[in-house]
Protein backbone atom coordinates (compact mmCIF):
# COMPACT_ATOMS: atom_id res chain seq x y z
CA UNK A 1 0.00 0.00 0.00
CA UNK A 2 1.15 3.35 -0.72
CA UNK A 3 1.34 6.15 1.70
CA UNK A 4 -1.08 8.28 -0.22
CA UNK A 5 -3.38 5.80 -0.34
CA UNK A 6 -3.07 4.81 3.36
CA UNK A 7 -3.32 8.19 4.61
CA UNK A 8 -6.74 8.84 2.64
CA UNK A 9 -7.99 5.74 4.51
CA UNK A 10 -6.32 6.88 7.98
CA UNK A 11 -8.25 10.10 7.09
CA UNK A 12 -12.01 8.48 6.49
CA UNK A 13 -11.27 6.45 9.40
CA UNK A 14 -10.49 9.65 11.49
CA UNK A 15 -13.77 11.34 10.73
CA UNK A 16 -15.96 9.10 10.62
CA UNK A 17 -14.79 8.58 14.63
CA UNK A 18 -14.64 12.27 15.36
CA UNK A 19 -16.11 15.59 14.61
CA UNK A 20 -12.52 17.05 13.50
CA UNK A 21 -11.99 20.71 12.50
CA UNK A 22 -8.73 21.63 10.63
CA UNK A 23 -7.61 25.51 11.47
CA UNK A 24 -4.88 27.89 9.48
CA UNK A 25 -3.79 24.57 6.85
CA UNK A 26 -2.70 27.12 4.34
CA UNK A 27 -0.25 28.49 6.77
CA UNK A 28 1.97 25.30 6.01
CA UNK A 29 4.25 25.38 3.57
CA UNK A 30 3.15 22.92 0.35
CA UNK A 31 6.76 22.00 -0.89
CA UNK A 32 10.08 22.13 1.29
CA UNK A 33 11.65 20.61 4.16
CA UNK A 34 9.81 21.39 7.32
CA UNK A 35 9.61 20.32 10.94
CA UNK A 36 6.28 20.01 12.04
CA UNK A 37 6.41 20.28 16.28
CA UNK A 38 2.73 19.33 17.55
CA UNK A 39 1.67 18.46 21.46
CA UNK A 40 1.22 14.44 22.23
CA UNK A 41 -2.18 14.11 24.49
CA UNK A 42 -3.15 10.96 22.44
CA UNK A 43 -2.21 7.85 20.00
CA UNK A 44 -4.29 9.85 17.56
CA UNK A 45 -2.46 13.12 17.53
CA UNK A 46 -0.25 12.16 14.06
CA UNK A 47 -2.89 10.24 12.30
CA UNK A 48 -4.48 13.80 12.29
CA UNK A 49 -2.27 14.95 9.86
CA UNK A 50 -3.64 12.47 7.29
CA UNK A 51 -6.63 15.34 7.19
CA UNK A 52 -4.63 17.88 5.60
CA UNK A 53 -4.25 18.63 2.07
CA UNK A 54 -1.57 20.58 1.56
CA UNK A 55 1.48 17.56 1.18
CA UNK A 56 1.60 13.86 2.05
CA UNK A 57 5.49 14.15 2.09
CA UNK A 58 5.65 13.16 5.79
CA UNK A 59 6.71 11.22 8.30
CA UNK A 60 6.86 10.66 11.97
CA UNK A 61 8.67 8.55 14.70
CA UNK A 62 7.09 4.67 15.47
CA UNK A 63 8.34 3.61 18.66
CA UNK A 64 9.93 0.52 17.76
CA UNK A 65 8.05 -1.69 21.00
CA UNK A 66 5.12 -1.92 17.89
CA UNK A 67 8.05 -3.68 15.81
CA UNK A 68 6.06 -6.81 16.28
CA UNK A 69 3.10 -5.64 15.89
CA UNK A 70 0.86 -7.58 13.38
CA UNK A 71 -0.47 -4.36 11.91
CA UNK A 72 1.07 -1.58 12.71
CA UNK A 73 4.41 -3.47 12.04
CA UNK A 74 3.29 -4.10 8.56
CA UNK A 75 1.79 -0.45 7.85
CA UNK A 76 5.05 1.20 9.22
CA UNK A 77 7.36 -0.78 7.12
CA UNK A 78 5.17 0.12 4.06
CA UNK A 79 5.26 3.81 4.18
CA UNK A 80 8.76 4.19 6.00
CA UNK A 81 8.01 5.06 9.24
CA UNK A 82 10.69 5.64 10.91
CA UNK A 83 11.28 3.32 13.76
CA UNK A 84 12.65 5.24 17.42
CA UNK A 85 13.97 3.44 20.88
CA UNK A 86 12.04 5.87 23.36
CA UNK A 87 14.88 3.82 25.95
CA UNK A 88 17.58 5.75 25.03
CA UNK A 89 19.36 8.10 22.61
CA UNK A 90 18.48 6.85 19.29
CA UNK A 91 20.70 8.49 16.46
CA UNK A 92 20.19 6.05 14.13
CA UNK A 93 16.37 7.30 14.27
CA UNK A 94 17.87 10.94 14.68
CA UNK A 95 19.59 10.31 11.06
CA UNK A 96 16.50 8.86 9.57
CA UNK A 97 14.81 12.02 10.14
CA UNK A 98 17.63 14.25 8.98
CA UNK A 99 17.93 12.58 6.00
CA UNK A 100 13.93 12.73 5.31
CA UNK A 101 14.60 17.01 5.88
CA UNK A 102 17.28 16.86 3.49
CA UNK A 103 15.18 14.92 0.68
CA UNK A 104 12.69 17.92 1.48
CA UNK A 105 10.14 16.40 3.30
CA UNK A 106 8.36 17.20 5.82
CA UNK A 107 8.77 15.43 9.63
CA UNK A 108 6.84 15.73 12.32
CA UNK A 109 7.50 14.96 16.04
CA UNK A 110 6.65 16.01 19.51
CA UNK A 111 8.99 18.00 21.37
CA UNK A 112 8.17 16.85 24.87
CA UNK A 113 9.04 13.09 23.45
CA UNK A 114 6.08 11.27 25.31
CA UNK A 115 2.87 11.29 25.70
CA UNK A 116 1.18 14.13 28.27
CA UNK A 117 -1.25 12.24 30.57
CA UNK A 118 -2.72 15.22 31.43
CA UNK A 119 -3.02 16.73 28.62
CA UNK A 120 -1.02 19.78 29.13
CA UNK A 121 2.63 20.74 27.93
CA UNK A 122 5.20 19.18 29.35
CA UNK A 123 8.82 20.29 29.30
CA UNK A 124 9.97 19.89 25.96
CA UNK A 125 13.54 18.15 25.06
CA UNK A 126 16.17 20.14 23.46
CA UNK A 127 16.19 17.32 20.40
CA UNK A 128 13.76 19.34 18.18
CA UNK A 129 15.98 22.18 18.31
CA UNK A 130 18.96 20.47 17.14
CA UNK A 131 17.19 18.56 14.81
CA UNK A 132 15.67 21.83 13.03
CA UNK A 133 19.77 23.86 13.31
CA UNK A 134 20.99 20.80 12.08
CA UNK A 135 18.69 20.23 8.75
CA UNK A 136 18.46 24.37 8.42
CA UNK A 137 14.60 24.06 8.57
CA UNK A 138 11.72 25.92 9.55
CA UNK A 139 9.39 24.34 12.15
CA UNK A 140 5.51 24.88 11.99
CA UNK A 141 3.91 24.55 14.93
CA UNK A 142 0.40 22.23 15.46
CA UNK A 143 -2.19 21.80 18.47
CA UNK A 144 -4.55 19.16 18.69
CA UNK A 145 -7.41 19.53 21.34
CA UNK A 146 -10.02 16.36 21.65
CA UNK A 147 -8.32 13.56 20.45
CA UNK A 148 -7.33 12.05 23.62
CA UNK A 149 -11.27 11.91 23.85
CA UNK A 150 -11.86 9.71 20.72
CA UNK A 151 -12.07 6.41 22.78
CA UNK A 152 -13.95 7.68 25.19
CA UNK A 153 -16.31 9.68 23.29
CA UNK A 154 -16.93 6.35 21.45
CA UNK A 155 -17.77 4.32 24.26
CA UNK A 156 -20.51 6.63 25.07
CA UNK A 157 -21.70 6.44 21.36
CA UNK A 158 -20.43 10.12 20.27
CA UNK A 159 -18.27 11.54 18.51
CA UNK A 160 -15.34 13.46 19.87
CA UNK A 161 -14.84 16.89 18.94
CA UNK A 162 -11.43 17.69 18.06
CA UNK A 163 -9.54 21.03 16.65
CA UNK A 164 -6.31 20.76 15.31
CA UNK A 165 -4.83 23.86 14.64
CA UNK A 166 -1.82 25.35 12.59
CA UNK A 167 0.84 27.77 13.06
CA UNK A 168 3.17 30.11 10.56
CA UNK A 169 6.24 28.52 10.09
CA UNK A 170 9.22 30.02 11.83
CA UNK A 171 12.70 29.72 11.23
CA UNK A 172 15.95 29.97 13.83
CA UNK A 173 19.07 31.77 13.27
CA UNK A 174 22.22 29.56 14.37
CA UNK A 175 22.76 29.47 18.10
CA UNK A 176 26.02 30.99 19.69
CA UNK A 177 28.64 28.43 20.31
CA UNK A 178 29.46 29.87 23.48
CA UNK A 179 26.09 29.90 25.39
CA UNK A 180 25.13 26.26 23.23
CA UNK A 181 23.74 24.58 25.72
CA UNK A 182 21.22 28.04 27.02
CA UNK A 183 20.40 28.64 23.28
CA UNK A 184 19.16 25.48 23.10
CA UNK A 185 16.76 25.50 26.25
CA UNK A 186 15.93 28.74 24.84
CA UNK A 187 14.95 28.11 20.89
CA UNK A 188 12.80 24.84 22.53
CA UNK A 189 10.99 27.32 24.96
CA UNK A 190 10.03 29.21 22.18
CA UNK A 191 8.77 26.29 19.77
CA UNK A 192 7.00 25.33 23.12
CA UNK A 193 5.45 28.56 23.77
CA UNK A 194 4.53 29.00 19.56
CA UNK A 195 2.76 25.30 20.25
CA UNK A 196 0.81 26.73 23.09
CA UNK A 197 -0.29 29.71 21.67
CA UNK A 198 -2.38 27.01 19.27
CA UNK A 199 -3.70 25.96 22.24
CA UNK A 200 -6.63 27.14 25.10
CA UNK A 201 -4.72 28.41 28.52
CA UNK A 202 -5.93 25.34 30.21
CA UNK A 203 -3.15 23.13 28.32
CA UNK A 204 -0.48 25.24 28.85
CA UNK A 205 1.07 23.49 31.69
CA UNK A 206 4.59 23.77 32.05
CA UNK A 207 4.58 26.95 30.30
CA UNK A 208 1.74 28.17 31.67
CA UNK A 209 2.05 31.91 32.71
CA UNK A 210 4.64 32.39 30.19
CA UNK A 211 4.11 35.90 28.56
CA UNK A 212 5.58 34.60 25.27
CA UNK A 213 2.88 33.05 24.58
CA UNK A 214 0.57 35.98 24.60
CA UNK A 215 3.28 38.16 22.45
CA UNK A 216 3.67 35.41 19.92
CA UNK A 217 -0.92 35.42 19.47
CA UNK A 218 -0.45 39.19 19.37
CA UNK A 219 2.50 38.86 16.55
CA UNK A 220 0.51 36.28 14.67
CA UNK A 221 -2.56 38.19 14.62
CA UNK A 222 -1.06 41.42 13.42
CA UNK A 223 0.62 39.09 10.91
CA UNK A 224 -2.03 36.84 9.76
CA UNK A 225 -5.46 38.80 10.65
CA UNK A 226 -7.93 35.47 9.31
CA UNK A 227 -6.14 33.28 11.45
CA UNK A 228 -7.44 30.78 13.89
CA UNK A 229 -6.49 31.56 17.43
CA UNK A 230 -8.07 29.96 20.65
CA UNK A 231 -9.45 32.60 23.36
CA UNK A 232 -8.26 32.42 26.81
CA UNK A 233 -12.02 30.90 27.59
CA UNK A 234 -12.39 28.39 25.12
CA UNK A 235 -11.49 24.61 25.21
CA UNK A 236 -10.61 24.26 21.89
Amino acid sequence: MNRVTLFRIVEKLYRALSRVTVENEDLLPAEGPVLIVMNHISFWDFPALTLQRRRDDWNVFIASSYKNHPVFSRIANSVQLVWIDRGKADFTAIKQAYGWLQNGGAFSLSPEGTRSRSKALLRAKEGVAMIALKASVPIVPVGIVGSDRIFADLLKLRRAKVTMRFGPPESYPPIDPERRSESLREMTDDIMCRIGALLPDAMHGFYAGNPAIERIRAEWRGRYPGMSLPDSDRTA
